[in-house]
């Protein structure tokens, strides 16, 4: 994977909880070839979850991919998308983050994210 994308979230616990619970995170490819996109979350450096997609060419069915309710562990929390297009890479991304009540708490899109290229 050529590029990457990457977005850090603080949920070191305090008074013994996280204050986030869950993510929602919703990739949508604006370039008009396919890609693969892997999504990773790791937490205090450790990978916890990892999420392989093909995402096709915008315009099409299957364009876009939304992880729903992916649950937060404590600690630093890493998400990172890698994708297989080099150079810059238009993906339209939301990352909704929520706390123990189901409130959205942070909402953050592409220009939010550090972008990595290899």
């Amino acid at each position: 994977m050529s590029v990457y994308y990457s977005q850090q979230i603080d949920n070191v616990e305090r008074n013994g909880k996280a204050p986030y619970d869950k993510i929602t995170l919703l990739v949508r490819n604006q370039c008009p070839q396919q890609s693969n996109l892997l999504v990773r979350l790791t937490a205090n450096d450790a990978v916890f979850a990892q999420h392989l997609h093909r995402l096709m060419p915008t315009g099409v069915p299957n364009a876009e991919v939304q992880l729903s309710d992916i649950r937060l562990i404590g600690g630093k929390i890493v998400v990172q998308l890698f994708t297989t297009i080099s150079g810059r890479h238009p993906l339209d991304v939301i990352l909704r983050v929520y706390n123990r009540r189901g409130h959205i708490i942070h909402e953050w899109g592409m220009l939010s994210f550090t972008e990595i290229t290899g």
